[in-house]
């Protein structure tokens, strides 16, 4: 699955243009059902494989807020998509039904961290820069008068 987002904005008249591109693909899963055991059925979005969701902490975004929860292994051994479960905590189906929904989307968990040399670990981070540095050269054009 590939989306692509356009968006065209002019701020102030006259002046210069600017074209400013950055994307945001971050990998992720989507709530199928839950089982009687209350583990979650997913999805996955994105082409990956099932091996890299293995162990992932990872955030559900429902109606309700955010859900935490992380990425175990099936029961049987067999490592794909369909045999993955998500573990949010619930004791059988109806709760964890109640804490989420069928297509609710699923992100890994991964916030930045610092790492020594000035160096920073962060999934998604050529994303994340990305879309900094669209923002920052905005911020200062903005500030700018046209010529």
């Amino acid at each position: 699955m590939r989306a692509v987002d356009r968006r065209m904005e002019k701020a102030g008249s006259g002046g210069r243009t600017v074209a400013l591109f950055a994307h945001a693909d971050q990998v992720g899963m989507a709530v199928r059902d839950a089982g009687e055991d209350g583990l979650l059925t997913v999805a996955k979005l994105a082409n990956w494989p099932p091996a890299n969701a293995l162990g992932q902490r990872v955030r559900i975004d429902t109606r309700n807020g955010e859900v935490r929860g992380a990425v175990v292994a099936p029961r049987d051994g067999e490592l794909s998509w369909e045999a993955l479960r998500v573990d949010i905590g619930a004791g059988d189906r109806d709760e964890a039904l109640a804490l989420v929904g069928p297509g609710d989307p699923i992100v890994l968990d991964g916030p930045p961290e610092e790492l020594p040399n000035g160096r920073i670990l962060s999934g998604a981070l050529d994303d994340r820069c990305g879309i900094y540095a669209a923002l920052e050269t905005l911020r200062r054009l903005s500030a700018q008068p046209p010529l």
